[in-house]
């Protein structure tokens, strides 16, 4: 029995490493889907660059417009907007038209700032689209003209769009309770798929900020720190797992409350124990059988002594 008992807390050990495990590769594996985007809007927003001029100054724009139209096609539901910006943060044109007004001054907006001070790509601190509400993260490419810069050609990358919500939607999909959150900086959801107060709410703020220090895949036990939120409930321990993008600085987190990530666990030890009781029982049945064997032929020869003592040949 101790050698089943052995058995079985190695068999218990296994199936944990096994679920945790599990939980990594499946956020490693939606942070690499993730991943693949932003070079796609790099590859687009400089095609784009090197195929026309992007003179702000051009009075006939019309190729410009139609290049940032295929853009936004080719991008789909990944980009809410294409902006043409110039030198002074000023919208010059948009995609789709309409979306923001041509002369519409976006100095202001850090994004913009951001955009007008770089010299090759780069991508935003994410925040609120002012058009849509939406949390977008403004993708840049500068635009030069005979040596300086003219303006800048931004991609706004829609972090609730399908392109985004499909990752995370596939890593949720772990028993009752799994979900799965694109996290910001300093640990703020920009995306989740359970209806968390985006850009402000920190879920998991023991492990978020660290792991995203870190910036390689880890697993925790980390108490939910966000009050009424449906479904959820405060304080209670989660098992989350995070996988670090490498094209920025962000990360996916994927998990359930301990409860239902460790269920089958619960259910493997219930069937151990109840294989135990079982082998226990087998074990007593034969012992019972073989110590009956054993002992009628005691009962026999002490019986046939006693009639001897008795006499009775």
């Amino acid at each position: 029995m101790p050698f089943f008992s052995v058995l079985g807390e190695r068999a218990i050990h296994d199936s944990i490493d096994h679920i945790l495990n599990e939980r990594v590769v499946i956020a490693r594996m939606a942070a690499s889907e993730i991943d693949g985007f932003l070079p796609h809007v790099f590859t687009e927003l400089t095609d784009a660059n090197r195929i026309a001029d992007f003179d702000p100054a051009d009075a006939d724009l019309s190729v410009e417009a139609n290049i940032m139209s295929h853009i936004q096609r080719e991008l789909g539901p990944l980009a809410s907007s294409i902006l043409f910006l110039d030198s002074a943060g000023r919208v010059v044109l948009a995609s789709p038209p309409g979306s923001y007004d041509p002369g519409a001054d976006l100095s202001s907006l850090p994004f913009a700032q951001q955009s007008l001070t770089q010299s090759e790509f780069s991508i935003s601190e994410p925040f609120f689209d002012p058009v849509s509400n939406r949390p977008v993260a403004a993708a840049s490419v500068p635009v030069f003209m005979d040596g300086r810069l003219a303006g800048a050609l931004i991609g706004l990358i829609d972090l609730n769009g399908e392109e985004v919500m499909a990752p995370l939607e596939r890593g949720a999909s772990l028993g009752n309770t799994g979900h799965a959150t694109l996290v910001g900086p300093k640990g703020v959801s920009l995306a989740a798929t359970i209806d968390i107060p985006l850009l402000t709410g920190v879920e998991h703020p023991d492990f978020y900020p660290k792991a995203l220090a870190e910036g390689q895949p880890a697993i925790s036990a980390t108490q939910f720190a966000l009050e009424n939120i449906a479904g959820e409930t405060y304080q209670e321990t989660h098992i989350m797992a995070f996988a670090p993008l490498s094209t920025v600085p962000w990360g996916i987190a994927i998990g359930g409350d301990e409860e239902d990530t460790f269920a089958p666990v619960k259910r493997l030890r219930a069937s151990l124990i109840l294989l135990s009781i079982i082998a226990l029982a087998g074990i007593w049945t034969v012992t019972m059988g073989g110590t009956r064997r054993l002992i009628k032929p005691i009962q026999q020869l002490t019986a046939a002594a006693q009639r001897i003592a008795r006499g009775n040949l």
